[in-house]
């Protein structure tokens, strides 16, 4: 049986080296996207200005708030799709090279047995349906390590785009959430939705309370009415931003465990696979074991760079949502 080799595309040793997730996002600030956010955060202010200067009573001024919150809102949705989607450019194709070498591995197993299969059938030990499946299943995963190339080479084009340098000169750090955590007050109370809620309350008790000296019955009833609504309203979203913070900061602290669960397993998988190695070269095993010690570390290299992802993406999301910059708190 042949010798194969697989190059493992990462290991945790990378984690030593100097540049960061965080140099990504600076070295990209330069790009279309980056550009629109900047030019909309001009765009929103100049218009809240204007509404401030326009404005002609507390309703106008309530409305005008409204209005920027609505936009602030939006302003902090495209942050957080720029960094995500950073950071996702990195992550994937780190993924995409784990795949790779798992289809290569696939391809060169499949490979080794329709060769070993051939010899068998040609002294008839066995069937040719037999032989034809190991043919079908060396097709499949000739095909799968196609397709996982052209993932990978997407991937990597993508990633040449963001980042000039090979990706083994850059780091993802695990970001202790305890860093990057604000109080609960301090992070509800630049929340938008119940921001909006509480202007909208606000609109509600300004119309009851400015209602017209002729206003009938039926009209103040209906005041009485929305204001009672909107009272409620920004009580619910209060809670319920409460209950969604709760959650967030209680998946971030799972996240983080996992891992570091991940981080211990792929130590121990690579032990395993440096004293396979050592067998497989004194002709121990064979290079179907080696290559299953191989693909188990694999898995586990690209189940924690999925996790690593989940992870950040929450942490940049919380980090904007609280008024920081994830450059700043993921450095």
């Amino acid at each position: 049986m042949k010798k194969i080799l697989i190059v493992l595309l990462l290991s945790f040793t990378v984690l030593s080296f100097s540049e960061t997730i965080v140099d990504v996002f600076k070295l990209n600030t330069g790009n279309e996207d980056y550009q629109i956010i900047l030019l909309d955060r001009e765009i929103y202010t100049m218009d809240y200005e204007k509404g401030e200067i326009e404005s002609t009573n507390q309703l106008t001024d309530l409305n005008n708030d409204s209005k920027n919150i609505s936009n602030q809102k939006s302003l902090n949705s495209s942050l957080k799709s720029y960094y995500t989607d950073l950071l996702g450019t990195v992550i994937d194709y780190l993924n995409a090279g784990y795949s790779l070498q798992t289809a290569k591995i696939n391809y060169d197993e499949s490979e080794n047995t329709l060769e070993n299969n051939k010899k068998l059938l040609d002294k008839k030990l066995i069937t040719t349906d037999d032989y034809n499946t190991s043919k079908i299943s060396f097709s499949e995963s000739e095909m799968n390590l196609k397709n996982a190339q052209k993932t990978y080479d997407d991937a990597a084009e993508s990633f040449r785009e963001i980042y000039s340098k090979d990706i083994s000169t850059l780091v993802i750090p695990l970001v202790d959430f305890n860093k990057v955590f604000v109080s609960d007050d301090e992070y509800l109370g630049k929340n938008f939705d119940v921001k909006s809620s509480e202007i909208n309350l606000s609109i509600a008790k300004y119309n009851k309370e400015n209602a017209s000296y002729g206003t009938s019955e039926y009209e103040k009833k209906m005041l009485d009415s929305k204001l009672q609504k909107a009272q409620i309203s920004y009580n619910n979203t209060k809670k319920q931003a409460e209950k969604t913070l709760k959650t967030l900061k209680i998946n971030i602290e799972n996240s983080y465990n996992k891992i570091n669960n991940s981080k211990e397993k792929i130590e121990m998988y690579q032990r395993s696979l440096d004293d396979s190695q050592k067998k497989y070269d004194s002709g121990l095993i064979s290079a179907s074991d080696l290559n299953k010690t191989k693909q188990t570390l694999i898995n586990e290299q690209k189940n924690y760079y999925s996790l690593l992802k989940d992870y950040l993406v929450n942490l940049i999301n919380y980090a904007v949502d609280s008024g920081n910059k994830p450059e700043e708190v993921l450095n």
